[in-house]
């Protein structure tokens, strides 16, 4: 049963059981949504659902991810897009629910949109390094999305100190205390962020594939890609792509202009996702939240490629200066990260 967290006058907006002082203050925390349950509302009157994003469509269906939480998943928010966005439990009045983390006046992270809908339990989570905390710490922000990403309309707020989140960390779910006036309720779990790596061999046929590793928002990524394979009956080549001629790329940015046959890496979850170039090694401060799926750059007939690359990825707690910021991808450094 989920814990209700209350005002005492030690631990500030939160219960704790003695506030875990001797705690380490310094490592990288993983804090996963779980639940969140909004007051239904007319917020977006007849406001349908966006059609399905590349992706989702990359993605695949029923996808979920085991977590080492409490036993529960990560699962995609795709499901509440396109025709699935029909389903009994959507409400084109019900909000596009996101929930972000904001410092000060600045929403620094966001979590993938679930649209039209009163509630949602995602799964996916933040990382937040310690270091890049001051004292008073974060909010833990429910908010509807309006006009696709456009604006935004604050729900709910959820205060939590620096020392506080050092002691929620291996409590199990937790109620988050409301700060001021909400319509929201917010159910989280605090752990220890740990880093993760996967590997997937994609033959050029495939052309994309989910590689089996969860991202948290504003986690480190490296991937890595090497092989040599054959696209549209063009010569050999290496995941930098063909430099010779056009082939029909996936219309998103930046694979739209890119090389044909061209790996890449997709990060984040629906519409919410970004994508990456990896010509041999990249690496990606302040990821997007959710999964990842990497690929060849040819959105045509595929039957006719050979040849396979193997990718690498690797998630890895951020630094306290590379926490905070968008989406940056920069080559690898020689050294190879280590989770």
């Amino acid at each position: 049963m989920p814990t209700a967290l209350l005002k005492t006058a030690t631990c500030g907006a939160l219960l704790l059981a003695g506030c875990a002082h001797d705690r380490p203050r310094n490592e990288t925390l993983r804090l996963r949504i779980e639940n969140v349950q909004s007051q239904m509302g007319d917020i977006d009157p007849s406001e349908p659902p966006p059609q399905g994003s590349l992706f989702c469509a990359l993605l695949g269906t029923a996808v979920s991810l085991a977590t080492d939480g409490i036993g529960g998943a990560v699962t995609s928010v795709c499901d509440s897009m396109s025709s699935n966005g029909r389903r009994s439990d959507r409400r084109a009045e019900a909000p596009d629910i996101t929930i972000g983390l904001k410092i000060g006046n600045h929403v620094v992270y966001r979590s993938p949109t679930n649209y039209n809908t009163i509630s949602a339990s995602s799964g996916h989570s933040f990382a937040i390094p310690l270091r890049a905390l001051k004292p008073e710490g974060l909010f833990v922000i429910v908010e509807d999305e309006d006009e696709g990403g456009k604006s935004y309309e604050q729900l709910g707020s959820f205060r939590i100190t620096k020392r506080e989140l050092v002691g929620l960390r291996g409590r199990g779910l937790l109620r988050l205390a409301k700060e001021g006036p909400n319509t929201a309720d917010l159910e989280v779990v605090v752990e220890k962020f740990v880093g993760a790596t996967a590997s997937r061999r994609l033959l050029a046929s495939e052309g994309h594939a989910r590689v089996d590793v969860e991202v948290p928002g504003g986690a480190v990524v490296e991937v890595r890609a090497s092989g040599r394979y054959y696209v549209d009956s063009r010569g050999a080549m290496d995941p930098v792509g063909h430099v010779n001629g056009d082939g029909e790329n996936y219309a998103v940015p930046p694979l739209a202009t890119a090389l044909h046959g061209a790996a890449f890496v997709a990060i984040g979850d629906g519409k919410d996702a970004k994508y990456f170039l990896v010509p041999s090694c990249v690496l990606i401060v302040g990821a997007p939240a959710g999964f990842v799926v990497v690929g060849i750059n040819d959105n045509g007939n595929r039957t006719d490629n050979s040849g396979f690359v193997d990718f690498s990825v690797t998630v890895r707690s951020p630094a306290a200066e590379e926490w905070g910021g968008d989406a940056v991808a920069a080559p690898c450094q020689e050294r190879t990260i280590r989770p």
